[in-house]
């Protein structure tokens, strides 16, 4: 919308220059035209010096009145054209003070124009750097959260990486704490099928356990017997 606008401003001025141009040429024209018809006026009223006399030296009477009524429609007939030249002359110059007033009108229009669009151009440039302003604060701010979340994901990430080697170490310890119970129940197991083979009941282990922590066992045959004696 703007930009059109603009485009039509800029047309409106360049037809008003047009016409100012051609308004100055037909002045120039016409105050021309005027010059013309007062050197035309100055001849009609001073005749030249070596224009002949039409008057005769010596004439007749009734030449004479031939003579005086040529010279009286010579004279109507100069009279004549000198009023149509003089209003001719006013003629052409109101044309040329109506045309003045019209130029200096067009040049009064062009003027507001010429700075309503001054003013429309330093209003949008203002406008523009107010926005490129704007825009460069805007990415520096989103410069500055880019780098801030830059930095919160890499300490996330640190975060989570030894968060993942706790968990898994203490998986690992779990999983250690399942094989030490496997291992004790198996030496439990271990245990009770050497005591089976030794002939010795639990109750007897527990009581020979809580009076003295040396073992006695009844002697047995075989080689078990050889290794106690021993």
């Amino acid at each position: 919308m703007d930009e059109e606008i603009v485009q039509r401003i800029a047309n409106l001025v360049n037809v008003l220059a047009s016409q100012q141009q051609n308004n100055q040429q037909l002045a120039l024209d016409i105050s021309k035209q005027i010059l013309e018809v007062k050197q035309k006026a100055g001849t009609v009223k001073c005749l030249p010096e070596d224009q002949p006399n039409t008057i005769p030296g010596s004439v007749t009477p009734e030449q004479r009145d031939e003579v005086i009524d040529s010279l009286k429609s010579q004279l109507v007939k100069a009279l004549s054209e000198q009023e149509a030249i003089r209003q001719r002359n006013q003629e052409l110059e109101k044309e040329r003070d109506a045309l003045q007033n019209l130029v200096k009108e067009y040049e009064n229009g062009l003027e507001t124009v010429t700075n309503k669009l001054r003013a429309y151009a330093n209003a949008a440039a203002e406008g523009e750097m107010r926005l490129r302003r704007e825009f460069n604060a805007l990415l520096e701010a989103e410069k500055g959260t880019s780098a801030t979340l830059f930095t919160e994901n890499i300490l996330l990430q640190m975060q989570l990486t030894q968060l993942a080697k706790t968990l898994r170490v203490a998986f690992e310890a779990k999983s250690l704490d399942g094989c030490y119970e496997e291992k004790i129940a198996q030496l439990e197991q271990e245990k009770k099928n050497f005591m089976d083979v030794l002939g010795i009941s639990a109750e007897e282990s527990e009581t020979d356990g809580n009076r003295s922590p040396i073992l006695h066992v009844p002697r047995t045959s075989g080689v078990i017997e050889e290794f106690f004696d021993e």
